[in-house]
């Protein structure tokens, strides 16, 4: 009877793994040189702050906006570098020389933009960036900014580029 246990147990064990179906390996991109990202990350940041809501900020505020950057957040199944993407809109908008930038702690990276600028931080913006598969073709890609202002709950501007790789 001990053994007779013992086999029932052993055959419901089987036959419940038999139920257990293997999950399917999702599809990956690796994108073979980053330099598709770079050029899309170079444009937005370039028409962000060639845009007029620069030139109105230091009308009404007499200094340069200051802007924190967040990381990416990678809405694919790509591999990309998010802190290669970051740190190239951090150096961009430095080196315009037209706005001010501080770097999200790890902390701060958690945070919605508008728990950011809530927070009471001498912070004017917060951009946000995303990657998503375009339909269109299989190689596509769009970087989009989100640049969210002190008093909005939802983007002042987005901005988007594309990036096709081969």
């Amino acid at each position: 009877m001990k053994y007779t246990g013992i086999i029932l147990l052993g055959l419901l064990f089987l036959s419940a793994c038999s139920l257990l179906k293997p999950k399917k390996a999702t599809e990956t991109t690796t994108f073979p040189d980053q330099s598709e990202i770079v050029e899309a990350v170079n444009a937005a940041t370039s028409q962000l702050i060639n845009e007029d809501w620069l030139s109105q900020f230091l009308i009404i505020n007499d200094e340069r906006p200051v802007l924190m950057p967040l990381l990416v957040k990678n809405e694919t199944n790509a591999t990309i570098d998010s802190e290669m993407i970051l740190s190239e809109l951090e150096k961009n908008l430095i080196t315009s020389g037209k706005v001010r930038v501080i770097k999200a702690t790890p902390q701060q990276q958690k945070l919605t933009p508008h728990e950011i600028l809530s927070s009471g931080m001498s912070i004017d913006y917060v951009i946000t960036t995303s990657l998503i598969k375009d339909g269109s073709s299989a190689n596509t890609y769009n970087l989009i900014l989100y640049f969210w202002g002190n008093k909005s709950k939802k983007p002042e501007k987005i901005i988007q580029n594309q990036i096709q790789y081969n």
